[in-house]
C-alpha cells in the first residue's frame, strides 16, 4: 500500500548499502570540493592549507612553546614548561608529552583535519622536577584542542578577523563551541590541532602562548580554545551530594515498594488501602515492568500511536546519529558535502519532521480526548487540574536527567571533547530553571555570555510541546461550546501558523528549512535554529493539522460515519503524495552549490511542516478508523506497545549517550552510511535499554504519584 511511505524512510538508509560504488554514502563524483564549503570569493581551506601548511609545522609550533617567556603567561606554567624542554635529554616525560600532541596528518585534502593527538597519553602523564627551593614537584598533562580560526575579510563568519588585525583578545574570550549550535558549515572546515601542556598552564596561558600564530599567517589564523581537561576530576560540590541523596531515595522507595509488594504477593493478602502504602507500591519493580510489557489491548484502544509512537523515535536517534557526527573530529569531513545526493538519504538530512510527527500526534489526542471529556463532564473542567496533570506527567524524569547532567555526567568518563559535556553542565546547573518552567525555547541568550547557553538543548520540543497544551484546552473547549466559533478561531489560527514562519524565514533571508551545510550567505538577519526551528508560533502548525483530525475522529464516533472506500484510496494516495514531497522535493535546497530561490524558500518554510501535519493526522485517522489496512496492522504489532511506552525516556536519554560517545572517542571516525547504519543501531539499543530503565524507575512510578495526588484534589 502507498501509505507504507512513512517507514520506507527507515528502509533507505539500508537501500543506498545495495550499491557497490555507493558503500560509502556518497560515490565518487557526489565528493564535494573543499572550496564547496565556502563562497567563490572566500578565503578557503584550501588556501590555508597550501599556504600555511609550511608555517604550521611542529617545529616552529614548537619553537611558540620552548619560547615562551615572551607570552606573559603565569609563572608556574612557564617554569615548567622550561623543565619540560631541558629535561628532553634526560627524562622521558617531556618526550610523551610531546608525543601526545597533534600532527598534521595524512588525507588533510580530503577534509582529515582533526588531529587529536593521543588524549590517553597525555591525561596519564606524569613526571618529576626539582624546584628553585630543591623540593620535587610532580607534572600531570593537561590536554588542549586548538582550534584554528581561518579570518577572511569576505567571510562571513563571526569569528574572523579583519584584515591585517592580530589582536585576538575577543575572540579567545569568546571562543566558539561545537556544542552551541555555531554555524556547521564553518566549524567543519576549522582546523583541530591538541596540545599538551604541564597541568600547571591554565586555558589562558594557552591562549597567550600561541598567539603569535596569527602574527605569523598574517593574521589568517587564530588559535584558541574552549577548555583544557586534566585527568583529575573535581571535588563532589553540595550539588552532587543533593542529587547522591535524592537518587539514593527514590532507590530506597524502589526498593521498600518491590518488597512490601512481593511479600503481600506471596501472602496472597490484600494490601491496605491507606496513602502511604499506595505510594510505595507506586515504585514497586514488579508492577512497573508488568505494566511496561504488557500487551493487553484495553476497550479505548487507538493501536496505531504505539507503533508511531516508536517508529518515530527511530527517526529522532537516527537523526541525530547524522548530525552528531556531522560536528564530531571525522576523517574524511568533505564527504558530508554530497550526502544529500542519494535520494534516499532524504530521509536522514530532511528528517526534522520527525518532531513533527510528534506534534501531530499530540495534537489529535488532545481534541479526541478532551472533546471526549466534555461530553462526559456536561463541560465542567478544572484548567488548573489539566495543567498540573500535564506538569506532573512530563516533568519528573525530565527533572531527574538534568539534575543528573548538572552534577554526575562529567565524572562518568573523560576523552578529546569531554570539555563539552562539562561546559553542557555547567549550562544546566545556571539555567535549569528555564527548562523546569518549560520557557527554554522563548529565553534570549546573551551571545557574549559564554555560560548563558539553553541546558538540554534539544529538549526545546518539551517546551514547544507544553506551550501547545496550554492554548489547545481552550480551542478544543470553545469548539465544543460554539463549534462554528471554535472551528472559525482553529481555522484563523491554522492559516496563521503557515504564514508566520514563511514570513520570518522571508523577511530574514533565512533557510526553508534546517540545512546545516549551507554556508551562510551574509545576507542573514537572523539565524533559522533560533528564529524558526524552536519557536513556537513557528512550529506549531503540524499539532493543529492534528488537532482538525482529532476532531474529525470525534465526529466520526459521534456520527457513527463510515468512510468510503474510494474515499479512503484518494486519502492514501493525496497523503502519499504530500508526505512524498515534503520529505524528497526540496532535495535542490541541501546542494550547497544551487543558490536558493526565495520564492521556493517562503512556499516550502510556511506549508511544509503544516502538510506533514495533515499526511501523519490523516495516516492516524484512517488507522482509528477502520482504514489503515496494512499500515494499521504494523502500527498496532502488539511488539509497539511496550516500545511505544518508553518513546519519552529514550528521547530525553538518547541525545546525551551520543555525545558523551562523540566527545569520549579518541580518534576521528570515517563517514559513511555503513558505519552510520552501524552506530544507529548500537546508540538504538542502549537508549532503548536505558530508557526501559528511566520509564520503569521513575516515569511509571511518578505517573501513578500524580493519579495518587490529583485524585485527591479532584
Amino acid at each position: 500500500m502507498s501509505s507504507l511511505l512513512y517507514f520506507l524512510g527507515f528502509s533507505c538508509i539500508f537501500g543506498i548499502l545495495l550499491k557497490p560504488d555507493d558503500v560509502s554514502g556518497v560515490n565518487s563524483k557526489s565528493i564535494v570540493k573543499i572550496n564547496d564549503f565556502e563562497e567563490p570569493n572566500n578565503y578557503t581551506i584550501y588556501n590555508f592549507l597550501t599556504e600555511y601548511k609550511n608555517i604550521l609545522t611542529f617545529s616552529n609550533i614548537w619553537e611558540l612553546y620552548i619560547n615562551q617567556s615572551d607570552q606573559n603567561i603565569s609563572v608556574l606554567c612557564h617554569q615548567h614548561i622550561t623543565a619540560a624542554v631541558k629535561l628532553l635529554t634526560k627524562e622521558l616525560w617531556p618526550h610523551e608529552m610531546i608525543d601526545a600532541w597533534g600532527k598534521f596528518p595524512e588525507g588533510i585534502l580530503s577534509g582529515h583535519i582533526g588531529m587529536l593527538g593521543d588524549f590517553e597519553e597525555c591525561m596519564a602523564l606524569t613526571g618529576n622536577l626539582r624546584n628553585s627551593h630543591n623540593m620535587t614537584e610532580e607534572i600531570r598533562g593537561r590536554y588542549c584542542p586548538m582550534h584554528l580560526i581561518i579570518s577572511s575579510t569576505n567571510s562571513s563568519s563571526k569569528y574572523r578577523l579583519k584584515e591585517n588585525e592580530t589582536d585576538t583578545k575577543s575572540i579567545q574570550e569568546n571562543p566558539p563551541l561545537y556544542s552551541i549550535g555555531q554555524e556547521l558549515s564553518l566549524l567543519l572546515t576549522q582546523p583541530t590541532l591538541a596540545v599538551c601542556l604541564p597541568s600547571s598552564c591554565s586555558r589562558d596561558d594557552f591562549n597567550k602562548l600561541f598567539s603569535q600564530l596569527t602574527s605569523m599567517t598574517k593574521g589568517i589564523v587564530t588559535p584558541i580554545t574552549s577548555y583544557c581537561q586534566v585527568a583529575e576530576k573535581p571535588d563532589f560540590d553540595g550539588a552532587v551530594v543533593a542529587m547522591i541523596v535524592v537518587s539514593s531515595i527514590l532507590i530506597f522507595i524502589t526498593i521498600c515498594g518491590s518488597v512490601i509488594d512481593l511479600v503481600y504477593s506471596i501472602r496472597s493478602r490484600e494490601l491496605p488501602a491507606t496513602t502511604g502504602v499506595a505510594i510505595f507500591l507506586a515504585f514497586s519493580l514488579q508492577k512497573n515492568v508488568a505494566k511496561l510489557i504488557s500487551t493487553e489491548i484495553p476497550e479505548a484502544n487507538l493501536g496505531c500511536l504505539h507503533g508511531l509512537r516508536f517508529l518515530s523515535i527511530c527517526w529522532v536517534v537516527l537523526g541525530h546519529t547524522w548530525s552528531i557526527m556531522s560536528y564530531s573530529s571525522i576523517w574524511n569531513i568533505l564527504r558530508i558535502g554530497g550526502f544529500h545526493k542519494p535520494w534516499t538519504l532524504m530521509t536522514i538530512v530532511n528528517g526534522t519532521f520527525c518532531v513533527d510527527t510528534f506534534f501531530a500526534l499530540s495534537g489529535f489526542l488532545i481534541a479526541y480526548q478532551l472533546l471526549a471529556n466534555f461530553d462526559k463532564s456536561s463541560g465542567h473542567f478544572n484548567p488548573l487540574i489539566m495543567y498540573l496533570h500535564r506538569y506532573l506527567r512530563l516533568t519528573p524524569t525530565y527533572a531527574f536527567l538534568i539534575g543528573l547532567i548538572a552534577t554526575f555526567q562529567p565524572y562518568l568518563s573523560n576523552g578529546p571533547m569531554w570539555g563539552i559535556i562539562e561546559m553542557n553542565s555547567k549550562y544546566c546547573r545556571r539555567n535549569w530553571w528555564q527548562n523546569l518552567l518549560y520557557v527554554n525555547n522563548l529565553v534570549t541568550h546573551n551571545p557574549d555570555d559564554l555560560y548563558d547557553i539553553p541546558c538540554f538543548g534539544e529538549a526545546w520540543y518539551l517546551g514547544c510541546d507544553m506551550q501547545f497544551f496550554l492554548i489547545s484546552i481552550w480551542i478544543v473547549y470553545l469548539i465544543w461550546i460554539n463549534r462554528r466559533l471554535g472551528l472559525l478561531l482553529l481555522g484563523i489560527l491554522t492559516v496563521a501558523s503557515i504564514c508566520t514562519p514563511g514570513a520570518i524565514i522571508g523577511s530574514k533571508n533565512l533557510n526553508p528549512t534546517s540545512i546545516p551545510l549551507r554556508p551562510p550567505t551574509g545576507n542573514e538577519k537572523g539565524n533559522y535554529d533560533l528564529d524558526v526551528y524552536v519557536k513556537p508560533w513557528t512550529r506549531i502548525s503540524p499539532y493543529f493539522a492534528g488537532i482538525w483530525s482529532g476532531y474529525l475522529f470525534y465526529l466520526t464516533k459521534q456520527w457513527h460515519f463510515k468512510l468510503p472506500k474510494h474515499s479512503a484510496k484518494i486519502g492514501w494516495m493525496v497523503s502519499t503524495g504530500i508526505a512524498l514531497s515534503v520529505l524528497y522535493g526540496p532535495i535542490n535546497f541541501f546542494n550547497i552549490q544551487l543558490p536558493l530561490s526565495k520564492v521556493e524558500t517562503v512556499i516550502y518554510g510556511g506549508f511544509s511542516r503544516f502538510m506533514w501535519g495533515v499526511a501523519i493526522g490523516w495516516t492516524i485517522y484512517a488507522c482509528v478508523t477502520g482504514n489503515g489496512g496494512l499500515v494499521n496492522k504494523l502500527l498496532s504489532a502488539k511488539i509497539f506497545m511496550p516500545l511505544g511506552r518508553t518513546a519519552f525516556s529514550v528521547f530525553l536519554i538518547s541525545y546525551e549517550l551520543q555525545q558523551m560517545f562523540h566527545a569520549r572517542y579518541p580518534h576521528p571516525l570515517s563517514y559513511d552510511v555503513y558505519f552510520l547504519t552501524n552506530i544507529f543501531l548500537a546508540h538504538l539499543t542502549l537508549s532503548l535499554i536505558i530508557g526501559f530503565g528511566l520509564t520503569v524507575f521513575i516515569e511509571s512510578p511518578f505517573i501513578q504519584m500524580e493519579k495518587i495526588i490529583l485524585g485527591k484534589l479532584r
